[in-house]
């Protein structure tokens, strides 16, 4: 078979290719992409290099058309529509310094944040404000809660 059409690489292009295809810390999906144009860069078949990714032979064509057109940006991920976020990130990272700050500091008259909104009917409105508890219970899934003592 004839090797798939990839366009020459500048270095800095090469380097970054090189780079992802072989780093341990990178998101696998990206490590997979690099992997793809690495092996095509070496004049591998479409259908070779889709044996060794493990993809099919149509997603590895289809990688590679798109570096083609995009360049190295082709490799991250294509904005994908769904659902909006719910909150903001301002009070998002609002909430995150709020509840990583001990109660007490902020003059409240608890050593922890209690579990329940409702057991705080007279907070002030800034630490009762309506996105607050969800977006801690989601924020904060999984984190035990520190113990009162």
């Amino acid at each position: 078979m004839v090797p798939v059409g990839l366009r020459d690489l500048t270095a800095e292009e090469l380097a970054t290719v090189m780079r992802l295809a072989h780093s341990r810390t990178a998101p696998a999906h990206l490590v997979q992409r690099a992997q793809i144009i690495k092996l095509a860069a070496g004049g591998e078949t479409a259908s070779a290099i889709a044996v060794r990714v493990q993809l099919d032979g149509e997603t590895v064509r289809k990688r590679i058309h798109r570096l083609n057109r995009e360049r190295v940006e082709a490799l991250k991920d294509r904005y994908r529509s769904g659902r909006p976020p719910t909150h903001s990130a301002a009070p998002g990272a609002t909430v995150i310094s709020t509840t990583l700050t001990k109660p007490q500091r902020l003059g409240l008259p608890f050593a922890a944040w209690p579990r329940d909104q409702n057991t705080l009917p007279n907070l002030p409105v800034h630490i009762l404000c309506p996105m607050m508890w969800p977006a801690i219970a989601q924020i904060y899934s999984g984190i035990e809660p520190r113990q009162r003592f």
